[in-house]
């Protein structure tokens, strides 16, 4: 499975359908610790393999990025 372990929730599942479905943009409002950013990271890995580039994601600070990447 690409990204490798990753298994999305059942609220997560929606927006992921939603981008694969040709949206744009979503507003995804949910708890603070529902896993926004790791979905997404996840989201933007696949779509490297389709569409390779140079991709940024920016988080607020160092510390912030480290721990949700170190999950």
């Amino acid at each position: 499975m690409i990204p490798h372990n990753f298994f999305a929730r059942d609220y997560q599942l929606k927006v992921l359908a939603a981008l694969e479905a040709g949206y744009k943009k979503v507003l995804w409002i949910v708890h603070r610790r529902a896993g926004k950013d790791i979905t997404a990271i996840n989201y933007v890995i696949r779509e490297m393999k389709i569409h390779p580039g140079v991709y940024y994601y920016i988080f607020p600070t160092y510390s912030q990025g480290r721990k949700v990447l170190a999950d």
